[in-house]
């Protein structure tokens, strides 16, 4: 997996014309972060993602997780702050939450989530770690984890 360099307007274009859901997770913090990917048959630690890149995955199946460190090797740490964006597609139903264990991995800076698709915010927004679990139909919806989204 590798990051790749933000281009928003044709990024956004072509998630938004694909017809599984998506999740886009975006770096405008003036520094590193690392992501973390896990679902129920593998985990992989400390993809570098770096100030002004973005990451585009699928959303397939459901327990998937995309952990947000700003520390490599801080993933699996109980002292290591770290968010963790949830996602799962069941029965065409998509999921979504966003928790934080430990810290905020960017504080003191603001992160979002937007959803869009059939139209935008199909699928909830937050500003917020604990703002619950959130559905919508698993049709081509984009979820963008936007970090730092004060410089966006």
């Amino acid at each position: 997996m590798r990051a790749f360099s933000i281009a928003a307007a044709g990024l956004l274009a072509s998630a938004t014309s694909a017809q599984a859901s998506q999740y886009l997770v975006r770096n405008f913090c003036p520094f590193n972060v690392y992501l973390s990917f896990a679902n129920t048959t593998k985990t992989e630690t400390d993809e570098l993602l770096p100030p002004g890149t973005a990451f585009l995955g699928s959303i397939v199946g459901q327990g998937n997780s995309v952990g947000v460190t700003n520390q490599m090797g801080q993933y699996w740490s109980a002292t290591g702050w770290k968010a963790i964006f949830g996602t799962s597609a069941v029965d065409g139903t998509l999921w979504w939450s966003l928790s934080d264990l430990v810290g905020d991995p960017i504080a003191p800076r603001t992160f979002n989530v937007t959803s869009s698709g059939t139209r935008d915010d199909v699928c909830g927004h937050t500003t917020d770690y604990m703002s619950g679990v959130h559905n919508c139909p698993d049709d081509g919806t984009t979820l963008t984890y936007n970090l730092c989204s004060a410089n966006s």
